[in-house]
């Protein structure tokens, strides 16, 4: 019996994924997932080579670049034993990937997620080396089902991984998804991530980042809940030496009785000087019964850094709104201009191998 988080555990206090679940496995015996579709069908405007993975286990690999190793580590857990943050650390994965980059990677390395169940996909990037990695989750319509990632990121000396992880699954209450990543930066290194959700019933993405020191950390995040959907962005940064950077930027895009969460959190240790790092959560609420539930922390143990947090929330500008009507666009026409202007600014930071699916997804989102 796995030991599901619950509100009682502080980082789960506004996603009760035990009841989800539960709710979840009450209505039949098994989960529903649906006949498994050709990925052109379910991902058409992905236009590039990838690793397809279903279930956990490999069943697409085209050919590799030089320097990079995909090899399949044998059984295992989803989490480290001597470090687990709860029950989501014990599940047992059938096959554990490990993706190695070794050398300087041109073109972005794919990776495309599918189905249900326990899955865990590591990577390590080499030293002065520098790759963008893409991961992509998927689901077929009518999916009802639970699947949960375990992905752990090193990211070597004077390395710089470009790394983004998009979800984009169609409107179905009963798609529960998580995802843990932990991922830690040598000297000198620099991650930049983007973060997309778009649909699904439940989603939460957790991230832990430990640096050393002078690393340099951005992230970029979209989540775009309508109907009841539930998008959770957790995220922690341990700060462990001097000079580090770190700028996280949360967009939430809202509409129905949707529920969006960010919870940010930086720990500076007492060596951890000269540290600047910046979060911000800056939300637009469509309609009256969207919720947003925000918990930005500090705990700083040294005393000469600069943290700071801030979030914002609110519905489109009234004056914006005129401006943009007073010019001969109907009300529905500029309300849709300015929220397609709200989302576009974090679209265009994702690699262009994903763009066009990020545009297309957003474009429907509107229509609906």
């Amino acid at each position: 019996m796995v030991n599901l988080p619950t509100p009682k555990l502080e980082a789960w206090k506004y996603t009760h994924l035990a009841r989800a679940v539960e709710a979840l496995c009450g209505q039949s015996d098994d989960a529903t997932v649906p006949e498994a579709l050709p990925l052109s069908a379910v991902l058409p405007l992905l236009d590039a080579p990838c690793i397809e993975m279903v279930n956990g286990a490999c069943v697409t690999q085209p050919e590799l670049l030089t320097g990079v190793i995909l090899r399949d580590a044998g059984a295992g857990l989803t989490g480290p034993a001597d470090a687990a943050l709860d029950g989501l650390d014990s599940l047992p994965v059938a096959q554990c990937w490990q993706l190695e980059i070794t050398q300087n990677v041109e073109a972005p390395l794919v990776v495309v997620h599918r189905g249900h169940g326990t899955a865990r996909f590591d990577v390590s990037l080499a030293a002065g080396c520098s790759a963008t990695f893409i991961e992509v989750h998927v689901a077929e319509e009518g999916t009802a089902q639970w699947q949960h990632q375990a992905c752990t990121i090193a990211v070597g000396e004077d390395a710089t991984l470009t790394h983004s992880v998009v979800n984009v699954f169609p409107d179905a209450a009963q798609l529960i998804q998580t995802r843990r990543q932990r991922q830690s930066l040598a000297p000198k290194a620099a991650y930049k991530g983007t973060l997309a959700t778009l649909g699904g019933g439940l989603v939460r993405s957790e991230i832990h980042t430990t640096l050393s020191e002078h690393c340099d950390y951005q992230l970029m995040s979209l989540a775009c809940p309508r109907l009841a959907q539930h998008h959770d962005v957790t995220l922690k940064t341990y700060h462990t030496g001097v000079g580090n950077t770190v700028n996280i930027r949360q967009r939430n895009l809202q509409t129905g009785s949707s529920h969006a969460v960010f919870q940010g959190k930086f720990d500076v240790a007492q060596a951890a000087q000269k540290t600047d790092a910046y979060m911000h959560c800056h939300t637009l609420l469509l309609s009256d019964t969207a919720r947003l539930s925000t918990k930005p922390e500090l705990e700083i143990y040294a005393d000469d850094v600069k943290c700071s947090h801030g979030a914002a929330c609110g519905g489109l500008n009234g004056n914006q709104l005129f401006y943009l009507r007073a010019r001969g666009l109907t009300e529905t026409q500029a309300r849709a201009l300015l929220v397609q202007g709200y989302a576009d600014e974090f679209v265009q930071a994702f690699p262009t191998t994903l763009q066009p699916i990020l545009a297309a997804r957003v474009a429907q989102w509107l229509e609906n």
